[in-house]
């Protein structure tokens, strides 16, 4: 018979499997917790705590919650150890902290190009694609397009890390910033050295000056029969 002391006591999971608690550490979820209820590959679904919504996320956008500190702890006495890596982690909270501050520009149904060179190691960089929703924090999920040999595939981005995209003169674009933002129209002009678009909006007819990054090409699902019939109702002359 083992005495008190001798007692064994179950350790914490610290595998991102079935029953494990974890914190989510990237996206609209972020900081909340959940408990793991499936792992399918690189996918796992968990339930919340807060509200005990199930949803689905990649591994990587979780740890394990160790519930004592201790990775904290160790988080914090290694960059005690180590001043550079301390200065890069206060550099990365600052241009977090700014980067909540900025203001929303990104819409769903826009096009937008992948500005951000670290993103996979750089295979995203330039691709574009679609804004499916934009799903609060700044972040929004895009649909890229296939290009090149390459699938198109769903990720989960911040709006610094894009940039709007344009399409040619007579095409049709959203406003993103300004007093016109949502307002939908035909680009009339794109002066890439004057930095200057000139749109007509589609609810008026009247003419607005932006700059190029206050609009962005229009790709609305193509199943949205309301806006092709909005777009054979334009007059283009």
């Amino acid at each position: 018979m083992r005495t008190l002391d001798e007692k064994l006591v179950k350790r914490k999971t610290i595998a991102i499997e079935e029953g494990a608690v974890v914190v989510i550490v990237e996206g609209a979820h972020k900081d909340l917790k959940g408990t793991i209820t499936k792992v399918t590959g690189d996918r796992v679904q968990l339930r919340l705590k807060l509200n005990d919504k199930v949803i689905e996320l990649a591994k990587h956008k979780m740890k394990v919650d160790m519930g004592d500190g201790s990775e904290r702890k160790r988080s914090r006495d290694a960059n005690l150890d180590n001043p550079k890596k301390d200065k890069k982690a206060k550099k990365e909270k600052k241009e977090k902290r700014s980067r909540k501050e900025a203001p929303l520009w990104m819409l769903s149904d826009i096009r937008v190009r992948v500005i951000d060179r670290n993103m996979q190691q750089g295979k995203l960089y330039l691709r574009k694609g679609r804004v499916i929703d934009v799903i609060g924090g700044l972040q929004a999920d895009v649909l890229l397009d296939a290009s090149d040999g390459r699938k198109s595939m769903r990720i989960e981005i911040h709006q610094d890390q894009v940039e709007t995209a344009l399409c040619k003169e007579g095409g049709f674009v959203l406003v993103v910033q300004g007093a016109y933002r949502g307002k939908r129209g035909k680009l009339v002009e794109r002066n890439k050295e004057k930095n200057r678009a000139v749109v007509q909006l589609d609810s008026d007819r009247s003419m607005v000056k932006c700059t190029l990054d206050d609009v962005a090409e229009h790709a609305p699902d193509p199943d949205d029969e309301d806006v092709e019939d909005a777009r054979r109702d334009f007059d283009f002359e």
